[in-house]
């Protein structure tokens, strides 16, 4: 048997992999020829370079890696009899991908790929996404919702997480402000929206989105009511 591709796999020899962001899992890779027979010939070091799985951001902590090497850079792996010793993953950005392998020696060979699917962490945030710093008519709905993100420690988009509104300052005297939901849960995208309706004088309206202790919380949104007039 003569190795042609490398088939890549889970500890427990699955070709799918599901994974919390940031959290490292256990795979390990096998010399076979197109069959998937492994050939027990392929021993010692080598080096390869990993593809496929996409970086949270700009930050190299948060680059996908085999063990502590960044995809795309050189990893040296021993193998035994055809497998290689037991790596770990990690991948940060929310996706489903398929992980493949390039040995630096020997280029031609090809992946059976590893699909990996992973998922978003728990919530540790939230922020402005949209919405922030309108002008509308007074007593009016603004055109645009408030938007808060929901996300995890790197950055992906966290569902399932409540945010709540409350209508913050207002011109002195305004009545009939509101905001509409006054509860959200982030959806898979870790938006939560709310209508701010403005109230019947003009000057500054603001409303406070909040979510527990997470990191941002509260956030404050600005309006500015104008008479109708005004708005051209």
């Amino acid at each position: 048997i003569d190795v042609s591709k490398f088939e890549i796999l889970t500890e427990t020899n699955l070709d799918m992999l599901t994974v919390d962001s940031g959290v490292g899992a256990n795979i390990k890779f096998r010399a076979v020829d197109d069959n998937k027979n492994i050939d027990k010939d392929y021993t010692g070091n080598h080096t390869f370079k990993f593809q496929g799985l996409n970086s949270v951001g700009t930050l190299p902590t948060y680059y996908p890696k085999i063990d502590s090497t960044t995809f795309d850079n050189n990893k040296t792996l021993n193998f035994t009899q055809g497998i290689s010793q037991i790596a770990v993953l990690t991948a940060y950005k929310r996706e489903t991908r398929q992980v493949t392998v390039v040995d630096q020696i020997n280029t031609t060979f090809l992946s059976f790929p590893l699909t990996v699917n992973c998922l978003s962490g728990a919530a540790t945030k939230i922020s402005i996404a949209a919405g922030n710093n309108q002008i509308g008519a007074i007593s009016f709905n603004l055109k645009q919702t408030f938007d808060v993100l929901v996300s995890d420690t790197f950055g992906n988009p966290s569902a399932g997480t409540v945010v709540d509104f409350v209508i913050g300052a207002v011109p002195t005297g305004a009545a009939g402000q509101s905001v509409t939901p006054i509860t959200g849960v982030s959806d898979s995208e870790g938006l939560v929206r709310t209508t701010l309706k403005l109230g019947n004088l003009g000057g500054t309206y603001t409303a406070i989105a909040t979510s527990g202790t997470l990191v941002g919380s509260p956030l404050m949104f600005s309006a500015e009511a104008r008479a109708p007039s005004a708005m051209n």
